[in-house]
C-alpha cells in the first residue's frame, strides 16, 4: 500500500478539488485541500480548515497520497488548545446523557453480557438513542445463532470533544474504551464515525492504540466475513443507500460485495451529509449544505444510513418522505443455508 504522506508534499495539482464538499460548496481556494495544505505546512490560521469535514476524499484520489485530514488532525490531537465553554455547551446538548452508556437494559436479551462474550459490541449514541431497531435486529440474529456479545460499561467515541477541540476530555475517553476492550476479541460497531474514531483518530493520541483500532469492524462487514449471513431487503419501498465518508477507503469490501450482490449498484450513493462537526453546526452549515444533497432524494421513500452523524443531519434537515433509518433497519440478516 503507498505511504500516506503529509500536507507538505502536496504538489497543488489540483485533482483533488472536485471531490472536495466544501470547495464544490464555496469556491475558495482556501476551503480547498489543497489551499488546507498550504495553511497547515505554513502554520498560517484560516477559516477553511475548520470548514474540513474531514471525510477523505482527497487523500482517496491524491496521486501521492497527501493526506490533509490526517495531518490536520495529528496537528489537534497532539496540541494543546482547549475551549473554556465547552461545559456549558454540553449540557445543552444533553451530552451527559449521551457519555453515560448503561447497556443493562439491552441485557434481558439473553445474547448481551456486560462481562463475557464471542466478541465486543461498542454501544455507541445512535444505536442508543436513535436508531434501536437495528440492534433488535442483530439481537434476533445472535439468537439463531447461539452467540453472546460482550458490552462493557464504555464511554461514547469522543467526536464531540474533537469537534470541539477537548483534547484533554478526547484522551480520556479514548484510555477508558481502551480499558473497556481491552481484551483480543473484534469490536463491532454500528457508526461509521465510531468505527473511524477508533480506527484513524485514536491511533494519531498513541501507538497504544493499533490493536484497538485492527480490531474494529463495522458490524455488517463483520456478519458478512465472519459468519457468512446472507441479507435480504425488508419491504420499504424504493431505498436508498447512503454510504457514509467514514465507510468509504476503511476496506470494508464485504460492504460493497453485499450490497452489489443485492442488485443495488444505482441504489448506493456516497454523497457527504455537511458533517457532524459541533462547530459547523454552530455556523448553520449544514443547514445550507443540504441544498447539495436534496437532489439526490427525488421520489425515495427510505433513507439508509450508517452513521450516527449523517442519521442526525438528515433527520434533522428533511421532512418525510424520505424516512431515515439505519441499514440493519431496512436489511434483513439470515444464515446461509
Amino acid at each position: 500500500m503507498t505511504q500516506i504522506r503529509n500536507p507538505e508534499d502536496c504538489v497543488r495539482c489540483g485533482k483533488c478539488l472536485t471531490h472536495c464538499p466544501t470547495y464544490r460548496f464555496f469556491l475558495r481556494e482556501d476551503f480547498s485541500p489543497r489551499g488546507r495544505n498550504v495553511l497547515l505546512s505554513q502554520g498560517l490560521a484560516g477559516e477553511g480548515l475548520s470548514y474540513c469535514l474531514l471525510c477523505g476524499r482527497c487523500e482517496r484520489v491524491c496521486p501521492l497520497r497527501v493526506s490533509f485530514p490526517k495531518g490536520y488532525l495529528q496537528s489537534l490531537v497532539t496540541g494543546k488548545e482547549q475551549n473554556s465553554f465547552l461545559p456549558a455547551l454540553k449540557d445543552l446538548l444533553f451530552w451527559k446523557d449521551f457519555s453515560q452508556k448503561s447497556p443493562a437494559f439491552f441485557l434481558d436479551e439473553g445474547g448481551f453480557s456486560s462481562k463475557e462474550g464471542d466478541f465486543y459490541l461498542f454501544l455507541s449514541c445512535g444505536l442508543k438513542h436513535l436508531y434501536p431497531k437495528a440492534l433488535v435486529n442483530f439481537s434476533a440474529l445472535l439468537k439463531k445463532e447461539g452467540l453472546k456479545v460482550h458490552v462493557p460499561q464504555a464511554n461514547c467515541c469522543g467526536i464531540l470533544y474533537l469537534s470541539l477541540k477537548d483534547f484533554g476530555r478526547l484522551k480520556e475517553f479514548a484510555q477508558n474504551n481502551l480499558l473497556a476492550f481491552s481484551e483480543e476479541k473484534p469490536i463491532l460497531t454500528f457508526c461509521a464515525t465510531c468505527l473511524w474514531m477508533f480506527r484513524k483518530v485514536y491511533p494519531l493520541i498513541s501507538e497504544d492504540f493499533r490493536s484497538l483500532a485492527e480490531r474494529t469492524y463495522f458490524v455488517l462487514d463483520f456478519l458478512v466475513s465472519h459468519f457468512k449471513v446472507k441479507v435480504e431487503i425488508e419491504g420499504f419501498g424504493k431505498v436508498l443507500f447512503h454510504k457514509p465518508c467514514h465507510l468509504v477507503g476503511e476496506g470494508l469490501v464485504n460492504i460493497d460485495l453485499t450490497l452489489s450482490n443485492l442488485g443495488l449498484n444505482n441504489k448506493i450513493k456516497d454523497f457527504c451529509c455537511g458533517s457532524g462537526k459541533a462547530d459547523l453546526w454552530l455556523k448553520g452549515f449544514q443547514r445550507e449544505y443540504r441544498r447539495a444533497w436534496l437532489r439526490e432524494l427525488s421520489s425515495i421513500d427510505v433513507l439508509a444510513t450508517a452513521c450516527t452523524g449523517c442519521f442526525y443531519n438528515f433527520s434533522t434537515l428533511l421532512k418525510p418522505p424520505p424516512l431515515v433509518k439505519h441499514w440493519l433497519e431496512v436489511i434483513n440478516l439470515k444464515q446461509h443455508g
